[in-house]
């Protein structure tokens, strides 16, 4: 989490805090709004009275004041804060987990959060312990602390609930709530990690039909220093009765003195599969192996096949010619193929020579990316141009041929160098250009890099 996530979480925590030190008024059901609770008002509704022994429904019903508040789910997203409730029950009653209806997307400023826009219900279970007295078990009572939020300003929000089992009468809207909460996975599923991705086998039916699929994580500490990237591509593969997801991962700054490796994998990563078309399961998955072989992808996943990368790196490459970016470095190339003489041998020769350089510093480069980022390094394409004395050196090599140019003195080894050329000079200026020229290619070719990079190695 960033310094700037974080700053923003306490600052919303301390205004939660000082609207609970501002003491709270007890309410009604019929009129639960606490203070602090007019953007997104909240009242505390019971399915019927409870019977003992049995497991009683509650919901907390959210309205937002105007259309352009909307409320969280329990993990946000990258900004936003999850709903925290404080219960005050009888000897004996105890509260579940709540489960929340099917959260919607929402980006703003880059940042994804999970939210609920309109008015909606959160389901509440709790547990009524056999031979349970309603007529003596008096009031429950509720403190519920949420955030609601515009595209532009957040409010945090608190009220305090009250509610007679005895008295408790069902609500006609219970049905249309119930049937909006997701249902639950009836299989197990396994999760496990594969270096910079979250792999997760969810068993869906085949016969179940899929529309734009989006997995909502609900376990967002994923332990070491990894955390998901809820703005990156979620990628999907389905083979019979299996469909495996795949989420992106990040490292996030620990503070000085943490180690990573003291933070536990979690044994249950819980989350949500939006199945398209406002449907979706409620799923928790267990570690275990998630194979990839003979998985499809998805049809319109976001997986490319290899011609069609091929070919986006080819048609990229021929308009990288014509950026001014690289007109310096082919440059080099077409000098050396003017001191060539007109001998077509000769630049058929150097021709080749300039291109296995090429080729022998690509895959060099895309070699020590992987061999980083298995180790645990979070590096990109033209990862050398970002360390200063590389910048340094090129700097200076820049200078030295620039004095070549001006006859000042003679690179050995280069083709540009003012002797005939040669297969070692040819090579080294290859090298030279596919090095240099690396960043110059993000612009064209970002889908066949980006590929690259994300794919799984052979």
């Amino acid at each position: 989490m960033t310094e700037a996530r974080i700053m923003e979480r306490v600052g919303l925590w301390l205004a939660l805090l000082a609207l609970a030190f501002a003491g709270p008024v007890l309410v009604t059901p019929a009129s639960a709004q606490g203070p602090g609770s007019d953007r997104m008002p909240v009242e505390l509704v019971a399915e019927g009275i409870p019977q003992p022994g049995e497991r009683w429904m509650v919901a907390l019903h959210f309205t937002p004041s105007t259309p352009e508040w909307h409320g969280y789910w329990s993990n946000p997203g990258d900004a936003g804060l999850g709903m925290q409730l404080d219960w005050e029950l009888p000897a004996g009653w105890n509260a579940g987990e709540p489960l929340y209806p099917l959260p919607q997307r929402l980006v703003i400023g880059g940042l994804m959060n999970h939210v609920y826009e309109g008015d909606y219900a959160v389901l509440v279970p709790i547990t009524v312990p056999e031979g349970a007295a309603l007529a003596g078990a008096g009031t429950i009572a509720l403190t519920a602390s949420y955030l609601a939020c515009t595209d532009t300003i957040c409010v945090p929000q608190q009220a305090r609930m009250t509610l007679d089992p005895a008295r408790a009468v069902a609500d006609p809207r219970f049905g249309e709530w119930r049937a909006a909460i997701v249902p639950p996975l009836d299989s197990a599923a396994r999760f496990e990690f594969a270096r910079d991705r979250l792999r997760i086998g969810i068993p869906i039916p085949a016969a179940t039909q899929l529309g734009a699929p989006h997995l909502f994580l609900a376990t967002a500490e994923l332990g070491g220093d990894d955390r998901p990237v809820y703005t990156g591509a979620q990628t999907f593969r389905r083979q019979g009765d299996l469909l495996v997801a795949e989420i992106p991962l990040e490292q996030r700054p620990l503070p000085p003195g943490v180690d990573a490796a003291g933070a536990a994998r979690p044994e249950t990563i819980a989350g949500i599969l939006d199945l398209g078309d406002g449907r979706g399961v409620r799923f928790a998955a267990q570690p275990g192996d998630v194979p990839l072989e003979g998985v499809a992808p998805l049809e319109g996943s976001s997986d490319a096949s290899l011609w069609q990368l091929l070919l986006a790196a080819l048609a990229g490459g021929l308009l990288l010619n014509i950026m001014p970016c690289v007109f310096p470095i082919l440059s080099l190339k077409a000098l050396a193929l003017a001191k060539a003489g007109g001998d077509a041998r000769a630049a058929r020769r150097d021709a080749l020579a300039y291109t296995a350089g090429v080729v022998l510093a690509c895959a060099a480069l895309g070699g020590a990316i992987l061999l980083l980022r298995a180790a645990g390094e979070q590096i990109g394409w033209a990862f050398q141009l970002q360390e200063p004395l590389v910048v340094a050196a090129l700097f200076l090599l820049a200078l030295a041929i620039t004095a070549n140019f001006l006859s000042l003195f003679t690179i050995p080894g280069f083709a540009i160098s003012g002797g005939a050329p040669s297969r070692g000079g040819s090579f080294s200026t290859g090298l030279l250009a596919a090095f240099v020229a690396t960043p110059c290619t993000g612009p064209f070719m970002a889908l066949a890099l980006g590929a690259a990079l994300v794919i799984e190695p052979l």
